[in-house]
């Protein structure tokens, strides 16, 4: 999967490096840890979830690669770098950690901010981890609720 990324990020060692020591540290004892001490409604594999992991990862990084009307810039990159522990983190979340019940996901949480923990991700405090995205335009991470505008019902409009 690495030597899939946007030509512009594998020469980026450095994130290439990052990329790989996290998912080492993590990924493995993650995805035993689920299968030991969580339910899964729908049962699923290893290499299935890790594949989840970096498809979540590809749908940000596509925007790296070079195409006839934009050539990414090296600021760019920079840019990503900066996030690019947040991303995983969240690609993480919602491949690995994401496949249990309530009560899995509540262990899941305590377990996956651990891992963060010893990776060194900022990830907030508050709330759980699923309560939580990375908005890449503000390099912050944002209570999934406070991306979408408030819902209301006409209630005025026929059916």
């Amino acid at each position: 999967w690495l030597a899939a990324l946007p030509p512009k990020l594998i020469k980026r060692t450095s994130i290439i490096a990052k990329l790989r020591q996290l998912y080492q540290n993590i990924i493995d004892d993650a995805c035993y840890y689920m299968r030991k001490n969580c339910v899964e409604p729908v049962t699923t594999v290893n290499n299935n979830i890790c594949q989840s992991s970096f498809r979540i990862l590809d749908s940000y990084f596509f925007k790296y690669r070079d195409t006839e009307i934009k050539i990414i810039e090296e600021s760019e990159i920079d840019e990503l770098e900066a996030m690019v522990q947040q991303l995983a983190a969240y690609a993480l979340t919602w491949s690995v950690a994401c496949t249990t019940n309530a009560d899995g996901r509540k262990r899941m949480d305590a377990f996956m901010r651990n891992k963060f923990v010893e990776s060194g991700i900022d990830f907030p405090k508050e709330r759980t981890i699923y309560d939580w995205s990375f908005d890449t335009k503000e390099k912050a991470w944002k209570l999934w609720l406070d991306t979408i505008p408030e819902y209301s019902c006409d209630t005025k409009l026929n059916y």
